[in-house]
């Protein structure tokens, strides 16, 4: 696999984190353990008996899995978790035989998690001697994610962009996707170079090398935005209004501790970009994904989204 794909699927796996909670974070754990664990199987509820504090084990080695996945933004306390951890535990030694393995997997959206948390799990290995008892957190999914085939990280995260499209085939934001979509390859016009302060922005928001590469590419088509709101300028002013209140929302979804929090961005806005009728056909969604990122490297270069170096320097 390229170093662009690996990097590429190390930040669509983190956008999953950050947008997974409750039932859906549970989905991508099941899947994650299905695909590296043979033995595993994941357990669903059942009438009044619930699950018995049982979210998935592996019967081979008694091993028993609880998921925990707040939202990014609720703020659980370390005695909240703790308590969770212990009464899910309780529940499995009520319905369940054979306990050897417990793991309490808990989406602390790579912010790490508390000793604390990790002491109590040991004190429960302790006490009901059990081979291991422990925490089981983004970065460890992240790990495992990143051992799978391509193929599965696709079908998981997407499939990788290619890095020098021939053209652009495609429909996201209103009108001017439409637009887009309607041009034919020989349509297209590319500019020569992109602008003097795009590398210096890029360097500023600390977007890594594959992000960067996106940008410079699809920015050399941004001509054809500019021919788009030649013929509609009435809606310059609400799509740029758009995508400045998207990189917002971006800003809040993904945190500022992540290393990687510009590069997740970028992915998250191109999510956000893609209508969902779009993801029902491969061909199509591909065309629509390279659409959107013409337009993301348009409101790059204007300065809508993300920090301008210039302006972080005067505030």
């Amino acid at each position: 696999m390229s170093g662009n794909a690996h990097i590429w699927h190390n930040m669509a796996f983190k956008l999953k984190i950050y947008d997974s909670h409750g039932d859906s974070f549970q989905s991508l754990f099941s899947h994650l353990y299905r695909w590296t664990e043979e033995d595993f199987q994941s357990i669903a509820p059942w009438g009044n008996w619930g699950d018995g504090g049982n979210d998935g084990w592996i019967p081979s080695v008694g091993h028993y899995f609880q998921v925990y996945g707040p939202h990014h933004s609720t703020e659980s306390s370390v005695t909240t978790i703790i308590k969770k951890a212990v009464a899910d535990f309780d529940k499995l030694i009520e319905h369940w035989v054979n306990i050897k393995k417990y793991s309490f997997v808990y989406n602390d959206h790579f912010r790490g998690a508390p000793a604390p948390i990790a002491k109590r799990l040991n004190q429960l290995k302790e006490d009901y001697r059990l081979d291991a008892s422990g925490l089981v957190v983004a970065e460890d999914l992240l790990d495992r994610f990143l051992r799978l085939p391509p193929e599965r990280r696709d079908i998981l995260c997407g499939g990788v962009p290619a890095d020098c499209p021939a053209f652009i085939d495609p429909r996201a934001v209103g009108e001017l996707l439409t637009n887009l979509a309607d041009r034919r390859p020989q349509a297209m016009r590319f500019l020569d170079e992109t602008a003097p302060e795009f590398d210096e922005k890029i360097v500023f928001n600390g977007l890594c090398e594959s992000i960067a590469n996106l940008l410079r590419v699809y920015s050399l088509q941004s001509s054809c935005v500019t021919d788009f709101f030649k013929l509609s300028p009435g809606l310059q002013q609400s799509i740029g209004d758009e995508l400045r209140f998207l990189y917002a929302e971006s800003k809040t979804a993904i945190p500022d501790h992540d290393p990687d929090a510009s590069s997740v961005r970028y992915i998250w806005m191109l999510e956000k970009l893609i209508p969902s009728f779009a993801r029902a056909h491969p061909h199509s969604e591909k065309a629509y994904k390279e659409a959107a990122q013409v337009i993301l490297a348009t409101y790059f270069e204007t300065c809508d989204i993300y920090e301008h170096p210039v302006r972080a320097h005067t505030a």
